[in-house]
């Protein structure tokens, strides 16, 4: 019987003539169409999704059986996991039938060459929205399914491309829920080829994509970048030793767009720091003997080159004979309201201008060991005589010689409410590892403080600098361009760049953490411009002899004082873009020019952001979400592709932007839409907040 004459009649039949029909030579498309026409599945249209939700339990029961009566039918089996595939394009849908443990079935599927590439469609759609427990699912326990199943498929196939796209979705959505060692354990577990992986993958993107700069494949290329920086991630010694990994990064940086850029910024950063350990100042207590002998004879060439005879160095060396000459003073008849009162003016002028030297005069009436232990006591007569912000600043420093930052935060903030333009408050607060938000609002309103001294300001400016880079990162690289939260990271961009000017205009070249505040401007530039550049970076060439200059200090002041010469993380990733740069302007500008058609920069350019005002920026600082058209409460929708021809919309949750047919419409509102009440109860109490 043909297809035309079964159209009146299909639904009359049972299941199993039904499965008799769907033979050679129907093939599975006419096979598919005839299991959507017999159970009333419509997949082109919203309305037609919500029939499916009303029916869920009516569908998936005939699924299953006829999953379950037909393993070795692939016209079957193809036909119902296209279906089910069409069915993960809502949220809700696919979540339920996920829960309904059909994720192994799919897996079985892949395994068979005549079904594998319906299997891979299908979980394109599963984990194409990165629901947290599928991707730790298919990354923890699937990953060497689909690699197999990668590996045996040609380079420039599509199934290729969807077989890497799931591969990176599982990736990236279990290194966000999970350690990285865990990661590495189940990989090493399923003895996962990393080598090969990132072979092929590197393969793909400077070959296959780079001969098809035009073709629906560039689509695939967010995917593509998004493996090798997850795999960099995990390990990246490999990574390292791989240059065509480290050039492919490199490469990102010549896009148009910030997204891309941002990418291959964030793979080299993290790559780097990986390699080389954290990125952190020296502390300049170990430069005291060289500097009472003078400066050796290298860091002096240095310094004539870089063309000044400023020396942060003595400023501290000065801060350290005066605190010696002040226990002297001292030493025979301790004043506890003249020591703490000259402490705590050294304090605001340099911050660290004293050290536990022993105190000698310990007795019953003075229990110290040293003579920073007398600072809370000094502290509690200057408080008696109403020397408030004094007595704070002595406490303030005793907690954070004691690493009791959180207690050292809490009394600044209190005390910046009495007195709120000493800047010490703000330094104190921008010590935080736990809120960098919070440390870059402090660190900022510090600098407008009046009377700030040269090294509170050079401290905060590296803090500042820090913070923001980090902040810049992490945001646009987990932001989506048409969200407020990619406002907030090109706000925090241009906060990072202004300072970082800043800081290499006042820095004296021995500055603790100029090395890293200098090389950061370079890569700031680099993210910010990125092909407005020339190829050999000719505009940057002056800021270059200067940040070598800088490292030449840096590391002759380490060796000087017995320290190993630091190779700093961030100066690392300068010089692996430095390297590369120039050569994958031309080796790879077919993957640059497949870049610039991504999806990832296509969403950037529809976005149409603009470098954020001076008030978005303020508003960032004073802790208020940067304003935008977003909001809670929009109605938002997303076209869907069906498996014809036809395209609608469906209403996508308010909370996590996942499309649905049946979102729970709001209460209160009446416009914003969930697809479950969890998102809703969160939403209710964001505004609260607010």
């Amino acid at each position: 019987m043909s297809v035309e004459a079964l159209k009146g009649n299909i639904k009359q039949l049972s299941l199993r003539q039904l499965v008799d029909v769907c033979r050679e030579p129907l093939g599975w498309h006419e096979a598919c169409w005839m299991i959507a026409s017999y159970l009333d599945i419509d997949t082109e249209s919203r309305a037609g999704f919500k029939r499916i939700h009303e029916n869920y339990s009516r569908v998936m029961a005939v699924f299953e059986q006829l999953y379950t009566e037909n393993q070795e039918n692939d016209i079957i089996i193809n036909a119902l996991i296209a279906q089910i595939r069409d069915m993960f394009a809502d949220a809700v849908l696919r979540d339920r039938i996920y829960e309904d443990a059909w994720l192994p079935r799919i897996i079985s599927v892949l395994r068979r060459p005549k079904t594998r590439d319906m299997a891979l469609k299908c979980l394109v759609r599963l984990i194409m929205h990165r629901a947290e427990e599928i991707c730790v699912e298919v990354c923890m326990s699937l990953f060497d399914e689909v690699c197999r199943a990668l590996f045996d498929l040609p380079i420039n196939s599509d199934a290729a491309s969807d077989a890497i796209e799931i591969l990176s979705n599982s990736l990236i959505g279990a290194m966000a829920a999970l350690e990285a060692s865990d990661i590495i354990t189940e990989f090493e577990d399923m003895d996962i080829d990393v080598d090969r992986l990132l072979t092929l993958a590197l393969d793909r993107m400077q070959g296959c994509l780079a001969n098809k700069p035009d073709s629906s494949i560039c689509l695939s290329t967010c995917h593509e970048i998004m493996l090798p920086i997850g795999l960099a991630n995990l390990y990246p010694e490999v990574a390292a030793a791989s240059p065509r990994t480290l050039q492919c990064l490199s490469a990102c940086l010549r896009n148009s767009s910030l997204s891309i850029r941002v990418l291959g910024m964030r793979g080299l950063y993290d790559l780097c720091f990986d390699t080389a350990g954290p990125t952190n100042p020296f502390e300049f207590t170990h430069f005291l003997p060289p500097l009472v002998e003078g400066f050796p004879p290298e860091i002096l060439e240095a310094y004539l080159a870089y063309g000044t005879t400023e020396f942060y160095g003595q400023v501290n060396l000065e801060s350290r004979i005066w605190f010696g000459e002040l226990v002297q003073e001292h030493t025979d008849n301790l004043n506890l309201f003249e020591y703490g009162m000259a402490i705590a003016n050294g304090i605001l002028e340099v911050e660290h201008p004293i050290w536990p030297l022993p105190f000698e005069q310990k007795s019953a009436k003075y229990p110290f060991n040293t003579w920073v232990d007398i600072l809370p006591h000094a502290a509690r007569v200057l408080r008696s005589r109403s020397e408030l912000d004094n007595a704070d600043i002595l406490d303030i420093k005793f907690l954070m010689g004691a690493k009791r930052w959180q207690d050292a935060i809490d009394l600044a903030r209190k005390a910046a409410k009495r007195s709120p333009d000493i800047v010490f408050w703000y330094y104190s607060m921008s010590m935080t590892n736990e809120d960098n938000e919070g440390a870059l609002r402090a660190a900022q309103r510090g600098l407008q403080c009046p009377d700030i001294s040269q090294h509170m300001r050079i401290a905060l400016l590296y803090r500042t600098c820090r913070t923001a880079w980090d902040l810049t990162l992490a945001t646009l690289t987990k932001g989506d361009p048409e969200e407020s939260s990619w406002e907030e990271g090109l706000a925090y961009m241009a906060i990072c760049h202004e300072n970082l000017k800043t800081a290499a205009e006042v820095c004296p070249p021995d500055t603790p953490g100029f090395d890293i505040l200098i090389n950061l401007l370079i890569l700031s530039h680099i993210l910010r411009r990125g092909p407005d550049l020339s190829s050999d970076l000719r505009e940057l060439k002056p800021l270059i002899k200067k940040a070598r200059l800088i490292s030449r200090i840096d590391d002759g002041m380490r060796e000087r004082c017995g320290l190993s010469a630091k190779y700093n993380s961030t100066r690392m990733t300068k010089d692996v873009i430095l390297e590369h740069l120039a050569a994958v302007s031309s080796d790879w500008n077919g993957f640059i020019q497949c870049t610039n058609l991504s999806t990832f920069a296509h969403t950037e350019r529809e976005a149409k952001k603009k470098v954020p005002t001076v008030e978005q920026i303020a508003d960032l600082l004073s802790g208020t979400q940067i304003s935008s058209t977003q909001t809670l409460s929009k109605r938002k929708t997303v076209k869907i592709m069906g498996s014809g021809s036809n395209a609608f919309r469906l209403y996508q949750c308010s909370w996590c932007m996942n499309p649905s047919a049946a979102l729970r419409k709001c209460g209160v509102c009446g416009k914003a839409r969930y697809c479950n009440p969890q998102w809703y109860l969160l939403t209710v109490f964001l505004l609260n907040i607010r």
